[in-house]
């Protein structure tokens, strides 16, 4: 049986891939804070912790096909000026360094098994307040594309799933009132109210597709979910 490992498992997009998963008869194994929110299998614990990432891959074991990166914080939304470092470094310990663990631990059974690793990011580079969160995505987009080039044979994929009905696109809607300029608060209330805000479910119908079946030749792609590619797998 493949297994599947799904960071950020408890809520939002990470339990609807795992869901997915398991309908589609995969072992998953699911890593969160939250052990209450979690399935029978999965795993609760700190993802930022290296150790965190060792046992999980260990308990997955020789199976292990694919690795799903959506742990992530969006904290805290403010202007770089008002920003301080340590917050910065708060934000990058989750969503750069602690994801940096996952791979270095799950690679060596990914290149035995051709398998697949996706990164869950964002296409919210440039807005205001965002700085922090944004900048930390785009750092991971570029190391995707620099492990599709080392590691061959893996499919490495930074995939943005837009604007998704879930806690985070709520707080970053609330958060960035303060910092965001006219246009883009209308642009978040215009999203609240149209068809354009995909359910979870939908992003983990599609990221499924991904991880258990992306080609070579999209390694170290950042994918935006309007994308022709992306926008094909809907279908």
């Amino acid at each position: 049986m493949q297994t599947v490992i799904v960071t950020g498992a408890s809520k939002g997009i990470g339990a609807a891939i795992c869901k997915v998963l398991r309908s589609r008869g995969v072992r998953v194994i699911g890593v969160a804070r939250s052990a209450k929110l979690l399935q029978e299998g999965d795993v609760a614990g700190d993802v930022s912790d290296p150790e965190t990432a060792r046992r999980v891959v260990t308990q997955a074991g020789d199976s292990l096909v694919g690795l799903v990166l959506n742990a992530g914080v969006i904290t805290p939304v403010s202007k770089v000026i008002d920003t301080d470092i340590a917050q910065f470094k708060a934000t990058y310990e989750v969503n750069l360094f602690s994801t940096l663990s996952w791979i270095q631990a799950a690679l060596p059974a990914l290149r035995k098994n051709k398998g697949r690793l996706l990164y869950v990011t964002t296409e919210l580079a440039g807005m205001a307040g965002f700085a922090c969160y944004a900048s930390s995505k785009v750092a991971m987009n570029s190391m995707i594309a620099t492990l599709a080039e080392e590691e061959r044979d893996v499919v490495m994929l930074a995939v943005s799933p837009g604007v998704v009905a879930t806690d985070m696109f709520g707080a970053a809607s609330e958060l960035g009132k303060s910092t965001l300029s006219k246009e883009h608060q209308e642009f978040f209330k215009a999203m609240k109210k149209s068809d354009e805000v995909s359910q979870p479910e939908t992003v983990a119908e599609v990221f499924t597709k991904l991880i258990l079946s992306a080609t070579p030749d999209k390694s170290g792609s950042f994918l935006t979910w309007k994308s022709p590619y992306i926008q094909g797998l809907l279908k």
